[in-house]
């Protein structure tokens, strides 16, 4: 079972059912995402102006959080990305850039799925200011578009030849779903329902982000899964 909540936002599951796109047709995911992660992954945990995060050296310490924008931000994006489309990679281009950070601050990753679709995906962490925070996913295929916005709660349905399609927010006690994942696993035990957030989601999200990585360090160089399962 995946322990990331963004695949159980009810927006998620609404776009997941309404993807009917040609299997062949190509499928670009672009995702952006703004943070204030610099005042997570900070020397000693710290905020610019002195005050101890709660989380320690979670976050700044790579032994502890083994990166830093890829792993503590990308991953909930890319958790509805392969919820919804229910793509996996096949061969991924990374460039990252710590900026005087144990962690990565700032990623851009091409990837190409299995099937023919292709993605760019990308984020910052250095936003500087309380403003501007996004985190977004935007699929284009042949009948037409989705983007939600995780953070807001907001999305939008383009069909060709129809209106859009707006999905409004969830307002209230279930707009931020933080014990969403324990629920659906105690229901799940009790026969209640079944497994809203599948575990094969972090694995494509964990194939992805590994492989990132890896072409990182080899300044961009194309990271297939092949390569990637053969790698001690």
């Amino acid at each position: 079972m995946l322990k990331s909540r963004s695949p159980l936002l009810p927006q998620a599951s609404y776009l997941r059912n309404q993807v009917q796109c040609v299997v062949a047709a190509i499928i670009r995911a672009f995702l952006k995402i703004t943070r204030l992660l610099r005042h997570l992954v900070g020397d000693m945990g710290k905020t610019d102006n002195g005050r101890l995060l709660r989380f320690g050296k979670v976050y700044s310490d790579p032994h502890l959080s083994g990166g830093g924008l890829g792993h503590l931000q990308l991953t909930h994006p890319l958790g509805v990305l392969f919820f919804i489309t229910d793509l996996r990679v096949k061969r991924v281009h990374a460039l990252m850039h710590n900026h005087s950070l144990a962690v990565d601050l700032v990623g851009a990753i091409t990837a190409e799925f299995e099937g023919g679709a292709l993605g760019t995906i990308g984020g910052t962490g250095n936003l500087g200011g309380s403003n501007g925070r996004k985190q977004t996913v935007q699929i284009y295929c042949e009948g037409g578009s989705i983007e939600i916005n995780i953070v807001s709660g907001d999305a939008m349905i383009y069909r060709r030849g129809q209106p859009p399609e707006a999905i409004e927010p969830v307002v209230g006690e279930h707009d931020y779903r933080r014990s969403a994942p324990a629920h659906n696993l105690a229901d799940i035990i009790l026969g209640q329902t079944s497994n809203h957030s599948p575990g094969t989601v972090g694995w494509r999200v964990v194939e992805l982000l590994d492989a990132a990585y890896r072409s990182a360090r080899q300044d961009g160089q194309s990271v297939t899964m092949e390569e990637l399962y053969a790698m001690k």
